[in-house]
């Protein structure tokens, strides 16, 4: 039961901070489970934040109101500007599991360009790129991966 709700907590982190989620379940000690539950976390949580994203936007435009204040050319819009001229969405996509948020990098992209479909498979891909990355080296790192796959039993009866 311990492990169920460690790993049901990996998943609700991966949702929204996906390199805290990766850090959780690494340290945890099953890397395949592990790799599952991110994945598929950083799916729905990319899913989610760019169809359900929208709805939020709508929301905050509206509260807002439409007598917001002149906009200025402040040192973050500076920077956006640099990173879509340079990087564009395949940059965004590439740093927002890790070193932005999934949410966040979902909110950036859909500034730059409007195809939601776009959007999701982008942030998929890095999801599976990163996952991949990070949880392979870990299995590369550990010398008795044979003995992980013996002791999924084991692992089995814990997890109930």
């Amino acid at each position: 039961m311990k492990l169920l709700l460690l790993y049901l907590g990996i998943f609700l982190m991966s949702l929204v901070k996906y390199a805290a989620a990766v850090a959780m379940a690494l340290a945890a000690g099953h890397p395949m489970l592990g790799f599952l539950v991110c994945t598929i976390g950083g799916f729905v949580g990319s899913l989610g934040m760019v169809y359900g994203g929208r709805h939020l936007q709508q929301w905050w435009q509206k509260r807002r109101g439409k007598n917001s204040p002149q906009k200025r050319f402040t040192p973050v819009k500076r920077k956006m500007v640099w990173l879509r001229t340079h990087g564009g969405f395949v940059l965004i996509a590439a740093l927002s599991p890790l070193v932005l948020s999934l949410p966040i990098g979902c909110a950036l992209s859909m500034t730059f360009i409007h195809s939601r479909k776009r959007i999701v498979w982008g942030m998929w891909i890095s999801v599976l790129f990163w996952s991949s990355l990070l949880f392979g080296i870990q299995a590369l790192g550990q010398s008795a991966q044979a003995q992980e796959i013996l002791s999924f039993r084991q692992w089995w009866d814990q997890l109930f």
